[in-house]
């Protein structure tokens, strides 16, 4: 558990939590309802922001945007969301929407999911107005069966575009929402899937973890293997082209020695940690959500295929490759925005990318606060820790600076 929360980048709407809509280069810590409070879980997304404290309460702050944050109006400071059953305790919360709206999932220690916000990402059935506060999904799909079998104990949820995802306890992975482009990982009958269905292509698999971008997602297995599926525009999918643009079931990426232990998915890209804390990176169209540097690269291959003769011209970023600035550390922890990534080592140490301003990692210094969770919003980002023994903030503050990047101080 975690004493704070802190948050930076984009303040627009208040989803920093701060009590403005200001925005934060280096990031704050969260005050107001939430001073003092054990802190377990964050949820970040385009327009709002949730957390979880130790008591299994869930406070949201920014746009209330189609009713994502289970209250009244918009708020810039964390504020409670009621409307739970008086026994619910929550573990997990995610924040999740597009221009189309957004909406918020929770899951509780029984392994119950809830929803609130946009009725497209709620799962709830067909409907056409928000869901104003968190209602639980009873009814899971499996095929064309509906509802007619007792609902899974959920153990993991997530969520980006107008599309969610959770984990079974049996391993099995269920879909809802926006079908477009094969983001469900499998074929859906209408535009829009609106209760949960089963990856039936996944059954034979125990996923452990799921990650959704804007469109695309990715399973993590209990194996270490990993599956991704949806729009591959920008090489995100991670199957070595650009073509197919579009995946409907899931793909099992790498080699059989490629084994993943944590996997996030941002807007076009995606990052994915192995066994031995390596970082990988891939899509993205080969930009700074990568951590390689610049574009040059891919603007001269582009180039090439105006001013060469015409040849197949391999794109790396459309295949996991290895982060290289971070390759001294044991990353543990990645989490992905609209192109900001983020990543968190073995000791605590938390990077930053993603932006013309930071196209390699950059040491997020944090000499009084131990780290212990991430997670990227669209633009914002946020990260729960405590204050750290006086001993061991001195010896942080003598770390030395990631290769060729910045840093900046937390505190």
């Amino acid at each position: 558990m975690c004493e704070s929360g802190y948050s930076w980048g984009s303040g627009i709407f208040g989803r920093l939590g701060l009590g403005s809509e200001t925005d934060a280069d280096a990031p704050q810590q969260i005050h107001h309802a939430l001073k003092g409070t054990e802190l377990v879980a964050a949820g970040a997304g385009w327009f709002h922001s949730g957390m979880v404290t130790a008591a299994g309460e869930v406070f949201t702050f920014g746009s209330n945007a189609t009713g994502c944050l289970g209250m009244e109006e918009g708020t810039t400071i964390p504020r409670r969301v009621n409307g739970f059953p008086t026994s619910v305790r929550i573990v997990q919360v995610a924040c999740c929407g597009d221009l189309a709206g957004a909406y918020s999932l929770a899951l509780s220690d029984s392994g119950r999911l809830f929803v609130w916000g946009h009725p497209v990402g709620c799962g709830l059935g067909n409907q056409t107005t928000p869901v104003l506060e968190p209602q639980m999904v009873t009814k899971f799909a499996i095929g064309n069966s509906i509802g007619n079998f007792e609902p899974p104990v959920v153990v993991h949820i997530a969520g980006g575009g107008m599309a969610g995802a959770c984990v079974a306890s049996d391993g099995s992975v269920f879909t809802w929402g926006q079908a477009a482009d094969g983001r469900l990982g499998y074929r859906a009958s209408s535009g829009v899937q609106w209760r949960p269905r089963r990856i039936d292509s996944l059954v034979h698999e125990v996923v452990k973890t799921v990650a959704v971008g804007n469109g695309h997602m990715a399973a993590q297995c209990g194996s270490g293997s990993l599956f991704t599926w949806g729009l591959n525009d920008r090489g995100q999918l991670g199957i070595g082209s650009l073509t197919p643009s579009r995946v409907f079931g899931p793909r099992k990426i790498g080699k059989n020695d490629f084994l993943v232990r944590a996997v996030a998915c941002g807007e076009r890209h995606t990052l994915a940690a192995d066994g031995l804390g390596r970082l990988f990176a891939w899509g993205a169209g080969g930009a700074f959500s990568l951590g390689r540097g610049g574009v040059d690269e891919n603007r001269k291959k582009l180039s090439d295929l105006y001013t060469e003769i015409p040849k197949k011209i391999e794109y790396t970023w459309t295949k996991p490759q290895q982060v290289l600035a971070l390759e001294d550390h044991r990353i543990v922890r990645v989490s992905a925005g609209a192109s900001s990534s983020l990543a968190m080592t073995d000791s605590g140490l938390l990077f930053e990318w993603g932006t013309p301003k930071k196209v390699v990692p950059r040491l997020v210094q944090t000499p009084n606060v131990a780290l212990d969770a991430l997670v990227c919003g669209a633009w914002h980002n946020i990260a729960l820790g405590s204050v750290a023994h006086p001993a061991l903030a001195a010896i942080a503050r003598d770390l030395p600076e990631c290769p060729g990047a910045g840093s900046f101080w937390l505190s």
